[in-house]
């Protein structure tokens, strides 16, 4: 089935093309943000719910604009969760929300734990409730990817 690619204003063509293309997008302007606000409303984009700036692109962006020759990233599967019935599964890194801490991150046990994970790689799944690996182990990941 191929799907007309719709107009896209080019800043609009811009930013979906770096979305796509590394699998998020920052926008660091009030014209990108704006853009990307536009491309979230015809549902190419999803804005991360903590971070105004971070968008991802959809599946629908992904199967709209394949003639653009981008692929969905797989995000890796890095955490243990339970079903409804108490048996183990496994998240996608990108499914897993962290929440408000109460307390601050001691960036010099992140630098240690960063290195260590760099140097040995990730040898504990990291339960979906720690969310200091979590934030350590994403930018990694994506740069494996």
């Amino acid at each position: 089935m191929v799907v007309a690619v719709p107009k896209l204003g080019p800043a609009q063509e811009k930013l979906m093309r770096s979305a796509l293309k590394l699998g998020e997008l920052r926008t660091h302007t009030t014209q990108y943000r704006a853009a990307a606000n536009k491309l979230n409303g015809k549902q190419f984009l999803r804005k991360d719910k903590h971070d105004a700036d971070l968008f991802t692109p959809t599946d629908a962006a992904y199967t709209v604009f394949a003639s653009w020759g981008f692929r969905p990233k797989k995000a890796p599967v890095v955490a243990a969760a339970t079903n409804d019935d108490h048996t183990p599964r496994r998240l996608s890194i990108n499914d897993i929300d962290v929440g408000y801490r109460l307390r601050s991150v001691d960036q010099e046990r992140v630098a240690a734990l960063k290195a260590s994970i760099t140097d040995l790689g990730l040898r504990t799944p990291i339960p979906a409730r720690a969310s200091r690996r979590w934030r350590i182990c994403r930018p990694l990941l994506a740069q494996t990817s």
